[in-house]
């Protein structure tokens, strides 16, 4: 992610973030405290969530039916949008 990134794609990238930092089923609290507190860990397990929302934007510039061309911001904008519409109250 490049310090121009727009808004949105960061929050996209935070939500992606969040996906990635719900423990698995089965995992302690040490063991989720011990990888919050590995900056190395918290480092990679972002860089993991810049890569999917790279992805998820790559996605949709691909499909055949993009209405947002190749505006990478409005589509992050999208998919926030949708995220967040679907979340349960």
């Amino acid at each position: 992610m490049t310090a121009q990134a727009g808004a949105y794609f960061k929050k996209l990238v935070a939500l992606m973030a969040t996906k990635l930092f719900v423990p698995a089923p089965g995992t302690t609290q040490a063991e989720v405290l011990g990888h919050l507190g590995d900056i190395e860990k918290a480092k990679q397990t972002l860089k993991n969530a810049v890569n999917l929302a790279n992805e998820a934007v790559d996605a949709v510039i691909a499909a055949p039916d993009n209405p947002y061309g190749a505006d990478r911001e409005a589509i992050a904008k999208a998919i926030v949008e949708k995220a967040n519409s679907q979340k349960k109250p």
